[in-house]
């Protein structure tokens, strides 16, 4: 799978019609990702206000609980709501802010 492959968005809700795009599309933000109890290096590929595409992460299942901390010590929580070949999509549990900081650099 390459990077000109993955989702584009996440669904938000069970309507097609809230489906959010990424606002970077692409980008390379390492990070820690905490979920069963075990921690495994991941790369942030894109995010938005509402969620982000991970690579590298691995025995992801739909509605798993994950907390992606930054190197900054930043830790954004979510859900994973798909997950394929290495590659997984994160629902935020509450979406950023327009003015947040990883919405506007570009890594």
């Amino acid at each position: 799978m390459t990077d000109s492959t993955l989702p584009l968005s996440l669904p938000v809700g069970s309507a097609r019609s809230n489906f959010r795009t990424f606002q970077h599309p692409s980008a390379e933000l390492p990070a820690l990702m905490h979920c069963h109890g075990r921690s495994q290096s991941v790369v942030i590929r894109r995010i938005s206000r509402e969620g982000m595409t991970v690579e590298y992460a691995s025995g992801l299942q739909l509605g798993d609980p994950i907390r992606v901390q930054l190197f900054s010590n930043r830790t954004l929580a979510g859900s994973t709501v798909w997950s394929v070949a290495g590659y997984c999509g994160i629902a935020f549990d509450a979406p950023l802010a327009d003015d947040d900081p990883l919405l506007l650099s570009q890594y």
